[in-house]
């Protein structure tokens, strides 16, 4: 249920509401980590606010560490906690 680790004190964040894209303008958050795991890639990716979130995707050409991504989480697959 939890995912893989978007988990703070105030919410829980599903990986797949989590988008991610080449960066257009700048972007608004930087892939820190970036691990293949047969047809997926997990991401990690430390937003420009500060959060950190975790994410799956399924590409042959995935964004690298270091680079900027634009990231749009989805509302629907925001719990919160308090």
């Amino acid at each position: 249920f939890l995912g893989i680790g978007n988990v703070d004190e105030n919410e829980i964040i599903r990986p797949e509401a989590v988008a991610v894209r080449p960066a257009a303008a700048g972007g608004n958050a930087r892939v820190e980590l970036a691990v293949r795991a047969g047809p997926t890639v997990r991401l990690r990716i430390r937003l420009d606010d500060g959060r950190s979130v975790d994410t799956l995707v399924v590409s042959l050409e995935h964004p690298r560490p270091g680079d900027r991504v634009d990231v749009a989480i989805d509302p629907a697959g925001i719990l919160r906690l308090r």
